[in-house]
């Protein structure tokens, strides 16, 4: 697929509760972590960006002047989690054949992987995932298949999480793709004194 066809969605909707401020506001590379993602991700040729907000809205929208360039979806039940934040953002999706999922805390990786992945992806996968060695990380790419799926389950039950309904596909309909970028697996969730955030692997 042509990875300008791809909108991406980025989670921003939680507490930030352990990091004791909004994740997106976290400096990244010379920028607000959120402001680095929107940019980064147009900078590709990405053409659609669709950023999930609750919490800190007011915030996120005083300090990322990129956010004016998204469209924006609102999570007034943070308490549901993130999944009902990714059912929320595919109310907008019904006409797209797949998009882009990274969640607030995981950077965007280096451009190569984005488009690796792009170009990987088919309409025989409901899935594609980054992975380095035997470990997979974000962004994630989610097809129009797996839609319905995710649509009718219960957010606040034991399936309402990606990985459990990822974890409940054939493996066919997966596709792991090999990048060399450790930054998918990156998660940045809790500052650390004079050192900036920590950086834990992601488990997928």
């Amino acid at each position: 697929m042509k990875l300008s066809t791809l909108p991406l969605i980025i989670l921003a909707a939680g507490k930030s509760t352990r990091m004791g401020f909004p994740k997106g506001l976290m400096p990244y590379r010379g920028q607000k972590l959120l402001q680095y993602q929107i940019n980064q991700y147009f900078k590709l040729g990405g053409k659609k960006v669709i950023v999930v907000l609750g919490e800190h809205l007011e915030t996120y929208q005083k300090n990322i002047p990129a956010i004016k360039n998204c469209e924006i979806i609102i999570n007034d039940q943070i308490e549901s989690g993130p999944f009902y934040s990714l059912q929320l953002a595919l109310t907008l999706l019904q006409n797209t054949s797949a998009f882009f999922l990274i969640p607030m805390d995981s950077p965007s990786p280096n451009p190569s992987v984005w488009r690796k992945l792009a170009r990987a992806h088919t309409t025989s996968f409901f899935i594609s995932k980054p992975m380095l060695q035997e470990k997979g990380g974000h962004p994630i790419i989610i097809d129009k298949q797996f839609y319905n799926t995710l649509e009718k389950a219960n957010p606040k039950s034991d399936e309402g999480r990606l990985d459990f309904q990822i974890h409940q596909l054939d493996k066919k309909y997966v596709n792991l793709v090999q990048v060399n970028d450790p930054t998918i697996q990156l998660n940045l969730n809790s500052p650390t004194t004079n050192q900036g955030p920590q950086r834990k692997p992601r488990k997928t």
